[in-house]
């Protein structure tokens, strides 16, 4: 246990380093940087208290993969409150990213950075796209 932050450190360094040097990624990776880099940056920190930090994130470690899929597909907002009363919305991406589109870039998400969630299926992705249809 004593050597996981420095295992955690150089995987956060070595996913912000591959994302910026924008080679030989996966598709996942491509996702990430087309989609999500822009707000959440290539080294998953977000912007406080305005874009969600990723590495780290609870939805992106949890064992069911089921909530970030959900966020992937339809987008999620801040809510507003009397001190920040703008309302901030991440767009939904599962008009435009196929199953097996936003399986990559959840896997890549679940396992970027320190994150240490499962790979995430088509199957599973599937399963929530038919819930979200059905609402």
């Amino acid at each position: 246990m004593g050597g996981l932050p420095t295992v955690k450190a150089q995987g956060v360094e070595a996913t912000a380093k591959k994302l910026t040097a924008a080679t030989n990624l996966t598709l996942g990776e491509r996702l990430y940087l087309d989609n999500c880099a822009a707000c959440h940056f290539v080294n998953g920190k977000g912007a406080s208290r305005v874009f969600p930090v990723l590495d780290g994130a609870t939805v992106a470690n949890a064992e069911s993969p089921a909530g970030l899929i959900h966020v992937i597909m339809q987008g999620a907002r801040t809510p507003s409150t009397d001190k920040a009363p703008s309302i901030l919305v991440m767009p939904g991406f599962g008009k435009r990213l196929d199953d097996q589109e936003v399986a990559a870039l959840a896997s890549f998400v679940r396992q970027g950075w320190s994150n240490t969630g499962a790979p995430v299926t088509e199957r599973e992705v599937a399963k929530v796209r038919t819930r979200l249809t059905q609402e």
